[in-house]
């Protein structure tokens, strides 16, 4: 899972917070049966917060995707 400030722009940012549609395309995976790992591409420049948040923001788009 990976994150850009603006669709068709490669500028990376905080996965969970750019333009990509992460909560649908969580959505589709959790309504086809997905019960895998996730790999989370975390190019913000952070260092380990940025991996924290990232991981924070996909476990609660996560939830919010599938209620």
């Amino acid at each position: 899972v990976s994150d850009m400030t603006e669709l068709g722009k490669f500028e990376t940012c905080l996965v969970g917070t750019g333009a990509c549609p992460i909560k649908d395309s969580l959505k589709w995976l959790y309504d086809k049966g997905w019960d895998k790992w996730l790999c989370i591409e975390e190019c913000s420049n952070t260092g380990a917060d940025g991996i924290r948040m990232a991981g924070e923001n996909i476990r609660k788009l996560w939830r919010e995707a599938n209620g």
